[in-house]
């Protein structure tokens, strides 16, 4: 019984991705991108904003990032995913900013990058809302003090 409870999850998986397959060419036919062209936009995207932020050449982990960038794309387009990553890029955070922006903690976070209000896509320098100091805060800790200080003068 064992052994048929196995073949039949076997079974299923190969269902599943042949699935799959069939969606894709569907996909290609109809003249859609395919998931090999959405995951060249999403890696290349992300791998010029890394580049453009660290000045050189951030390594793919095939396994982890490319299996990560798939379920994404699941999800969102290429292109959100994109301005998604420059946002994460972007971000001030040490968490990230100590790690150097790697890929799978940008697709485990993705959805705190949805929101220009958080960290504007328009790389203007300024990452907090509605900053009206010179030269803008940098971050929201920053702002609070600054504000702290007018407050008080």
């Amino acid at each position: 019984m064992t052994a048929l409870k196995t073949l039949l999850e076997a079974a299923v998986k190969l269902a599943d991705q042949q699935a799959q397959l069939l969606e894709e060419m569907q996909a290609i036919i109809a003249g859609k991108r395919g998931m090999g062209a959405r995951m060249r936009l999403l890696s290349d995207g992300y791998l010029a904003a890394w580049a453009k932020r660290y000045g050189g050449k951030y390594v793919w982990q095939r396994t982890e990032d490319s299996a990560a960038a798939k379920r994404l794309l699941q999800h969102l387009e290429p292109e959100e995913l994109v301005k998604r990553a420059a946002r994460y890029l972007r971000s001030p955070n040490p968490f990230y900013a100590d790690q150097r922006h790697p890929f799978r903690l940008f697709a485990r976070d993705v959805n705190a990058f949805a929101d220009d209000l958080q960290i504007p896509f328009e790389d203007n320098g300024a990452t907090v809302v509605d900053c009206k100091h010179n030269p803008a805060c940098r971050s929201d800790q920053e702002h609070t003090r600054r504000r702290a200080a007018d407050m008080r003068a």
